[in-house]
């Protein structure tokens, strides 16, 4: 009796798959697949799903989906000369260009009028100054420095007029007007290292003190002549245009004429 029911309870656990035989190991945990042996699935056991990839997850694909406005229509990422929002700079730029056209007409004007204010305040302390029983201004070494700063002064002075009179005429999209603008730029500021270094020459020590109203001008000469471009810069310019004119355009250029 207690043999049939031994019996019994190891068919019933073979069956199970818990007990020894093909499918059971001892204790009736089910054994391991040898390294070579066939899976009923079609693989191999453990080497059958070493070169097999996990199935994605469900929000994989969400997580790599671009974010979209609310309105539904998509982003336009574009960069210059791709197409995109920033492929038109047409309008911006010429108004960037006309605003550099500007700034460096409006500083040679300041240049110029600086430039005859330091002018004549060294005529002025020439008269005054007196040295060896006579004004410094009758010395002939005085007399030419001061004659140098003027032909500075008028040179300065004509070019920037110049430059008005051409943007009065066509504005600053003319091409006459770009050439006037950058030839008053890059001469009054040429005009203006030579007209304060003179300056101080005939002032003397007296030029450089605080209380001394010289300072007004020549500091103003010092930091104007760079701010907006330049004289390289607009001297390249200019060297530009005349080549882009060539041998028969450059004359009518540089006088303003037809």
């Amino acid at each position: 009796m207690a043999a049939a029911l031994r019996g019994h309870r190891c068919a019933c656990r073979a069956a199970d798959g818990r007990g020894g035989g093909a499918g059971g190991g001892r204790h009736g945990r089910p054994r391991r697949a040898a390294a070579g042996a066939v899976d009923p699935g079609g693989g191999r056991g453990r080497r059958a799903h070493r070169g097999t990839r996990r199935p994605a997850r469900a929000g994989a694909a969400h997580r790599h989906r671009r974010r979209q406005p609310r309105g539904g229509a998509p982003r336009h990422r574009g960069r210059p000369g791709r197409g995109g929002a920033h492929r038109r700079r047409g309008p911006a730029r010429g108004a960037a260009e006309e605003f550099r056209l500007r700034a460096a007409f409006g500083r040679a004007q300041l240049l110029a009028g600086a430039a005859r204010g330091a002018l004549a305040a060294s005529v002025r302390y020439a008269g005054e100054r007196v040295q060896f029983g006579r004004p410094i201004g009758r010395f002939q070494a005085v007399q030419q420095q001061l004659a140098l700063a003027a032909a500075e002064v008028a040179a300065a002075s004509a070019a920037a007029s110049a430059a008005a009179a051409a943007v009065t005429a066509g504005g600053f999209t003319a091409p006459a007007s770009r050439f006037a603008v950058a030839a008053a730029k890059a001469r009054t500021g040429e005009a203006a290292g030579a007209v304060a270094r003179i300056a101080h020459q005939v002032h003397g020590a007296i030029g450089f003190t605080r209380e001394h109203d010289l300072r007004l001008t020549t500091t103003r000469l010092w930091a104007w002549r760079d701010e907006d471009g330049s004289d390289a810069e607009w001297n390249a310019e200019i060297g530009a245009a005349a080549l882009a004119a060539g041998p028969d355009g450059l004359w009518p250029m540089v006088t303003g004429s037809p």
